[in-house]
Formats: structure tokens, sequence, C-alpha cells
């Protein structure tokens, strides 16, 4: 998988990207048109350190073929713990967000089974409404992260309803604190298990 360094207020950050993604570039107009609308909705809370899609989309966008992406993920790191250096806190520093998190999950085991979960969410996403978000009974956690998820609709790149996903991830990595989100549009078939198993990885 690519990876992509980024300098924090503390530290570089070595960032890994999901297998087949790649990151925006501001320097590019229609990637930093979309870069510009992430730190927009961030509305200050957070500081996007990266941001990347699939690299068919990402390339799609460079050229003005589209002008949105359908799948995303993005590394943010809360502003405010801007500064701090968690360096050996990181559960005492998650203990908060990660409570926030617990409560969000719709009631998550912290070790569901995983294929399971991937049959019970196929089934929400059958009659969810375009614009509904709702928990999909997922959280896990680890040393220095957690995680949970919610499933929604959203329109592809066709312009066409799809069954989503939003992974939400909270980690401490070198001291700095970051959120992690994917944003997955699936076709045909969801690769759930897949995709949870490495954001976790990601996160450790």
């Amino acid at each position: 998988a690519a990876t992509v360094t980024v300098q924090t207020e503390k530290t570089p950050l070595q960032i890994a990207l999901p297998e087949g993604y790649c990151a925006l570039d501001e320097k590019n107009e229609g990637h930093k048109k979309i870069i510009d609308y992430a730190k927009g909705q961030s509305q200050g809370q957070n500081e996007v350190l990266v941001l990347s899609a699939p690299c068919a989309e990402t390339d799609e966008l460079a050229t003005g073929k589209i002008k949105s992406l359908s799948t995303s993920f993005i590394v943010l790191a809360p502003t405010q713990a801007k500064g701090l250096d968690l360096t050996g806190q990181e559960s005492k520093s998650l203990t908060g967000v990660c409570q926030d998190l617990k409560r969000a999950s719709g009631g998550g085991s912290s070790e569901p089974d995983l294929g399971r979960l991937e049959a019970q969410v196929a089934a929400v996403l059958e009659h969810l409404k375009s614009g509904d978000l709702v928990p999909i009974g997922l959280y896990r956690e680890g040393a220095g992260y957690c995680m949970n998820g919610f499933a929604l609709k959203r329109d592809g790149a066709d312009g066409k309803p799809r069954p989503s996903v939003i992974l939400s991830g909270m980690a401490v990595w070198k001291g700095v604190m970051v959120q992690a989100l994917h944003t997955i549009v699936y076709g045909e078939r969801l690769y759930l298990q897949r995709d949870i198993e490495a954001l976790e990885s990601n996160l450790q």
C-alpha cells in the first residue's frame, strides 16, 4: 500500500493508505477543490492531514472527468489536541473519545463476529432511504485506538444511490491524536470485513 508522510506540529507521520488509493494533491485544481471542501466541513475543529481515494477516481478528478468523490479515506488531527505530546498516554488520552464512539455505535460488541456483521449490514442497507445514517453495531478497540461504523445510502459515481459505510477510528500515532474516516461505496457485494480489518490494522 502507498504511504504519505505529513508534517504535524510535533513530528512527521507516515500514513498508510488503503490498497489502491492515491493521495489528493493541492497543486491540482480539481483535487484542491475537494481538499478545500473537506477543510471547510471540519470548521476549524480538525486539521486535514491527508485526503485520498481510489487512484482511478483521483485521476478522473484531476482531469475534470468527475467533480466529486464517492469513496474516500481521510486522516484528521483534532485541533483541541494540537501541540500535545501524548506519548505514553495513548489509552488514557483516548478514554473520553472512545467512550463517545462506543455510545454512538448502537451497542456494538468489542469483539463482533465480522462475517455475521457483514450480513446484518447488507440487510440494513437494503431498506435505507437516501440520506439515512444508522450505526451498524460495530465497536472495536485496542492499545491506542478505537473505531465504530455507520451505514448510509450515498450516490455513486453514476449518480445512483449505492450502499455505503463510514468507518471511523481514533488513534494516537507518535504522540499525535488522529481520526481516520473511511467512506466506502459498495457495488454488488459488501467487503465490510476486509475494510474493517484494514482500518484496524492502519490504526494500530
